[in-house]
């Protein structure tokens, strides 16, 4: 039944996973002031779960090889690593602007902002192998890598309602990961 519904049961995994792993931020309320998110360990949990649960060596290979980078597309990595950081500062802008929205910018010594870009590169790790290289290579296999993307960025925002629980936010954050996967996939040439 597992292999089955593979990816429902990930999806499940990964937001359980993602509540339990809220609740060292009950305990460490300060752990979010270094943007360390336990919580963006829970789709790696989730894929290493599946993976060893369904016995898919097939499925590592692919979270290896999706997640690898090659110098003949380095332009298209550069650019899905951009993107993010402009529509993260617009969608920013218009959450503070028009929304009147909690967003505050950081303030702090050049070894805090130092501690904040480790933490957010780790936890970045943390979700790249669970939503690009597990969950979209699954996904391809039976979508074309738009609709696989659309689907990916869908729910990839549903997951991000943790942090503000609101429609906008939702949809910023799902247009964030369609186009920062659209752009993965086109320096693949797989669009």
């Amino acid at each position: 039944m597992i292999k089955k519904y593979n990816l429902a049961v990930w999806y499940i995994v990964t937001l359980l996973f993602t509540g339990a792993l809220l609740l060292p931020h009950f305990i460490w309320q300060n752990a979010g002031d270094y943007s360390i998110s336990f919580t963006q360990f829970g789709p790696l949990l989730a894929a290493l779960l599946m993976i060893r649960l369904t016995r898919n060596k097939s499925a590592a290979s692919e979270v290896k090889n999706g997640l690898r980078l090659g110098v003949n597309n380095i332009l298209w990595y550069v650019l899905s690593a951009i993107i993010p950081f402009a529509l993260t500062g617009i969608s920013a802008l218009i959450l503070t602007s028009l929304f009147d929205s909690p967003y505050h910018a950081w303030s702090g010594t050049p070894i805090l902002y130092l501690l904040n870009f480790g933490a957010m590169l780790l936890g970045s790790v943390g979700e790249e192998i669970g939503w690009r290289g597990y969950l979209l290579s699954q996904l391809s296999k039976k979508f074309s890598p738009f609709i696989s993307s659309i689907i990916v960025g869908i729910l990839w925002g549903f997951w991000h309602l943790n942090y503000a629980g609101d429609v906008i936010f939702w949809l910023l954050f799902s247009t964030h990961s369609l186009i920062s996967q659209t752009a993965c996939l086109c320096g693949k040439g797989s669009i």
